[in-house]
């Protein structure tokens, strides 16, 4: 049988539910359809439930690995692979070649491919991934680890999905406020707990500083920092903007789609171009392909 949760672990175990899904709105600029949503927030619940029952367990390192292998497997097809799964629920060996790929390539994939992604290939994986080990380790590292260290797993989610982002912000209240709230609201309560073993029940006075203090940095802080000094010193910095995108001839228009223009019998008399110093009837070679496949 589990064992039931304490009080401050239902605590933590919100905290950490909110501030990961906070952090992948960050993805929302890449794929824009509100698929990063879809994926991550179930993501974030598998994950956070995974570690609460191998916490609770007191499972060890490997088996938790194992345990959280096989549920990150399980639930891929039904979340991030959809297309692959049998009956859009049951993963199937597409799921997993699907998994594999975009563990492996699927980062790269996604800085060279021109948002929205959408559900292209195995994209979703990416924030399905995040949000699942995101959800996880948060909540190991809040219930086996005193002190606010737990708050910088949501923080690191955040910044990976800025990194892979655009310039133009996802939703600057939930990141740069609701985020900032959340997580220096979790630190402070995982403080207190440090505090009322030293000096007794904290008073009303101070908690209602605390959460004043906290609902000021998530209302002012996304009015007030774009208008900071020195603020728009700096662009974005984004991945995408330093990674050359490989070449698709498929993006470009074929030089010999205009070839027909040039053989209609109402061409035949009009002038392309002219040559000097070249003998009558010579023909002149305009383009070669170094390779034809036949298509």
């Amino acid at each position: 049988m589990i064992p039931r949760p304490e009080r401050d672990q239902w605590i933590d175990l919100g905290f950490a539910v909110a501030t990961m899904v906070l952090a992948i709105t960050g993805f929302r600029a890449t794929f824009a359809g509100g698929e990063e949503l879809i994926v991550g927030i179930p993501a974030v619940l598998a994950g956070v439930a995974v570690a609460a029952i191998v916490t609770l367990l007191r499972v060890g390192l490997l088996p938790s690995v194992a345990i959280a292998l096989t549920v990150w497997v399980a639930a891929g097809g039904a979340l991030a692979i959809r297309s692959e799964a049998l009956f859009g629920v049951i993963p199937t060996l597409g799921v997993l070649q699907g998994l594999a790929t975009g563990l492996i390539a699927g980062w790269i994939r996604l800085l060279t491919t021109v948002p929205p992604a959408g559900e292209a290939g195995s994209l979703l994986t990416i924030p399905y991934l995040v949000g699942f080990v995101g959800g996880m380790v948060s909540l190991v590292l809040a219930w086996r680890f005193k002190g606010p260290w737990c708050v910088i797993v949501p923080l690191g989610v955040l910044v990976i999905a800025l990194l892979f982002g655009t310039h133009v912000p996802a939703a600057i209240i939930l990141q740069g406020g609701a985020l900032a709230g959340a997580t220096v609201a979790w630190a402070a309560v995982r403080h207190s707990r440090r505090a009322i073993l030293r000096v007794g029940p904290v008073s009303r006075r101070r908690q209602a500083w605390a959460g004043s203090l906290v609902v000021a940095i998530v209302v002012i802080a996304p009015l007030v920092g774009p208008l900071m000094p020195g603020a728009d010193a700096n662009p974005r910095f984004v991945l995408r903007e330093h990674v050359i995108p490989p070449f698709d001839p498929l993006q470009h228009p074929s030089p010999l789609g205009g070839y027909r223009r040039y053989v209609g019998a109402e061409n035949e008399t009009a002038e392309i171009m002219t040559v000097t110093d070249l003998p009558p009837d010579v023909p002149i070679r305009l383009a070669v392909m170094d390779n034809y496949d036949g298509l």
